[in-house]
């Protein structure tokens, strides 16, 4: 599919103007084939899990990090508690939850025990999350703004799991798959040990360790020939059935939640014959957590640290390398993949530095160049607009500057700056460099006070060297 631009109000407002039709401007190239990362087994991850103690994962990684006098409980089968003796505010638990694409763009990246982590800090907490699949985490959080504490038991924790025979449990079922198999319903695991179908959200199975059951309002009765406790809610709170029993003495108790029982029990019968078998075989996932150089969100290499909005992530590719455009096709270097990017990528680099990398973007029917970093504090975006002029693109707030004898302005973008100078000496000409200076997608992210002096220093540079 080729990019074409739309230019009937362009074409309309200029034939207005001039009495004459400019020629429509030619096909953009096609975008880079990008050959996009593809994401873990999440069956293996899953398998990989059931087969781990994360209790005594937690304790080997409190070994490890020094840390005495603490309490490893566990409330549920697939997650486990740290409590630190003598301070019941001090905890560390682990666990699987999700963790989306976005949510990883904007976190910290880390690497704690040779292994990948992205991590947060608020002034009640650190939490620190080891990718498993592109949907899919270990969570660990210290209920404590103690981020030294929590990097160190998170690196005694990818330690642990780097050697899973050391930290091995007995198979366990997990909530969705029991889910699955008793009702035939579409699921997404988001914890192993809850699990919802997509289609009911007032439906829902937990496993447990019996802590809480029975509760002092539950009841004692048979459904399908499964005793169980029942439980009821108030009915002023609204219709709640919670049926809760033990398939296997001495393991996990299972708690089927619906609105009313009538729907709830039905599933009793099913799941208590499944639990009553041994869980699926399955090869597990190996290693289990990411190495840094491992992808672990559906981007191609350097595209990963771009902040893209809404463009999907075929709508960016790696910068390949080439020369730039000759002078007299300068003013078309957006209608390249590379073109654009090799305008630029030299003086961007030499002002803001070498740790900047180029990827191609197509945001709206043009070839853009975005400059990034792994660490996304600071984003670079660059353009050329061959069928505009600067003297019609002035907006709030602009303020007017030269650079290298060219007019332009810079206005206030996302949180930044964006400056838009002429291709040519005459600002009502057909041609624009543009340059964003932002804050990267990473939470906190700012844009540096002399970040306005290197972006004219850059378009000073392509000017002298392309538009002179």
């Amino acid at each position: 599919m080729r990019l074409l631009v739309v230019g009937s109000l362009v074409t309309l407002t200029l034939a207005g103007c001039t009495g004459q039709v400019p020629p429509p401007p030619p096909d953009r190239a096609d975008m880079p084939a990008v050959e996009l990362p593809a994401d873990r087994d999440e069956a293996a991850v899953i398998s990989a899990l059931r087969r781990i103690d994360l209790c005594a994962v937690l304790r080997t990684a409190a070994t490890s990090a020094g840390v005495a006098g603490y309490e490893a409980m566990a409330f549920s089968p697939s997650a486990c508690t740290l409590r630190l003796r003598g301070d019941d505010q001090d905890r560390v638990t682990v666990g699987v939850s999700g963790l989306d694409s976005g949510r990883r763009l904007a976190s910290p990246a880390v690497v704690l025990g040779g292994a990948r982590a992205y991590t947060t800090k608020d002034t009640t907490a650190c939490e620190i999350w080891f990718p498993l699949t592109f949907r899919l985490a270990l969570d660990l959080r210290l209920d404590a703004p103690l981020c030294d504490r929590a990097n160190k038991l998170a690196a005694g924790v990818a330690a642990a799991l780097a050697d899973p025979a050391g930290v091995a449990a007995r198979p366990r079922w997990e909530a969705c798959e029991v889910l699955r198999r008793a009702t035939d319903a579409e699921v997404r695991i988001g914890n192993l040990d809850t699990c919802t179908p997509l289609d009911d959200p007032n439906l829902r199975i937990d496993f447990t360790y019996p802590t809480d059951v029975p509760t002092f309002n539950a009841k004692r009765t048979r459904v399908n020939g499964v005793d169980v406790w029942l439980e009821t809610a108030d009915p002023s709170s609204g219709p709640f059935c919670s049926l809760s029993w033990a398939p296997v003495r001495g393991q996990f108790v299972v708690r089927v939640a619906a609105t009313t029982c009538a729907k709830a029990e039905p599933l009793v019968g099913p799941v208590d014959a499944l639990m009553r078998q041994p869980p699926p075989d399955g090869v597990p996932q190996e290693p289990l957590l990411y190495p840094p150089d491992e992808p672990d969100r559906e981007f191609a290499g350097d595209c990963a640290f771009a902040d893209l909005g809404n463009l999907p992530p075929r709508a960016c590719a790696p910068h390949v390398g080439g020369a730039a455009p000759d002078s007299g096709d300068a003013l078309r270097a957006s209608d390249e993949p590379g073109g654009v990017c090799a305008l630029a990528r030299d003086a961007v680099t030499q002002e803001f530095g070498d740790q900047f990398r180029p990827v191609v973007v197509a945001p709206r029917g043009y070839f853009a160049c975005y400059f990034v970093t792994p660490e996304r504090v600071l984003q670079v975006e660059f353009s050329v607009r061959p069928d505009a002029a600067v003297s019609r693109l002035s907006g709030r707030g602009a303020r007017e500057i030269e650079v290298a004898g060219h007019s332009g302005h810079v206005t206030p973008y996302n949180d930044g700056y964006r400056y838009r100078v002429a291709a040519s000496t005459n600002a009502d000409e057909p041609g624009v460099l543009e340059l964003s200076v932002v804050p990267g997608p990473v939470v906190g992210a700012e844009v540096p006070g002399d970040a306005g002096d290197k972006a004219q220093a850059v378009l000073g540079d392509i000017v002298r060297k392309h538009f002179g």
